[in-house]
């Protein structure tokens, strides 16, 4: 039953409730450094394609699956929008980030239309 899961195991590599080796992205010192330069050049992509108003961070974190990029959008109004973003892998090497505008224009889009929903959407009705 749990023969493909991750948590299952497999008794003569990986122990139940542990991941693979194979699963997870593990980088070195250098290779988090560069990958946190590429998702602070997304993060300023994102910063021109919005009003100040809206803050923009990004962050790298320690996930099950391995490191992991988080860029978030604090909009004025409204939760904040998040996108995790794996580290580009090439066999087993990190490669750099060739897409830097698309990420951050689909992340910009995610954010307008939150944004876009919250406001046209009527308060429900809790009475007459």
């Amino acid at each position: 039953m749990y023969g493909n899961t991750p948590f299952g195991g497999n008794p003569t590599t990986t122990p139940a409730g542990q991941r693979s080796p194979n699963d997870t992205i593990s980088l070195s010192d250098e290779e988090k450094d560069k990958f946190k330069q590429d998702l602070h050049s997304v993060e300023a992509a994102i910063g021109r394609h919005l009003p100040s108003i809206y803050t923009v961070t990004s962050s790298l974190m320690q996930t099950p699956a391995g490191v992991q990029g988080l860029i978030a959008i604090e909009p004025p109004i409204g939760q904040p929008i998040g996108a995790g973003i794996a580290p580009p892998m090439d066999d087993g090497e990190l490669v750099a980030v060739e897409k830097h505008k698309q990420i951050a224009q689909d992340v910009v889009a995610a954010a307008v239309t939150a944004i876009i929903s919250r406001t046209n959407s009527e308060p429900p009705k809790v009475a007459r």
